[in-house]
């Protein structure tokens, strides 16, 4: 019998985050800094205490994080229906 897959697909966007700015070994200052918002930013993006970062801020996370777009927009509700929105039209 073969065991179930495993995956280490993030819980959540703030858990995608806080994993890829770990790996790059940087703060949550540090991150703040290279996209010119606050650290209580990033934490509240991490915590999920603001679960949805304006699109501006979603950009720089994708881009200095180096995070996959398909994984980040789909643990992002809004984007989420987007990107559901977006495979249908092309299914179409």
């Amino acid at each position: 019998m073969t065991p179930p897959e495993t995956t280490n697909r993030p819980a959540s966007f703030g858990e995608l985050i806080t994993t890829a700015r770990t790996t790059k070994k940087l703060t949550q200052r540090a991150l703040a800094e290279q996209l010119d918002i606050s650290h209580t930013t990033v934490a509240r993006i991490e915590n999920g205490t603001t679960p949805t970062p304006t699109p501006e801020v979603l950009i720089g996370l994708i881009e200095v994080l180096e995070v996959d777009v398909r994984t980040a927009f789909e643990l992002l509700p809004p984007y989420r229906r987007l990107l559901d929105a977006l495979e249908a039209n092309e299914k179409g």
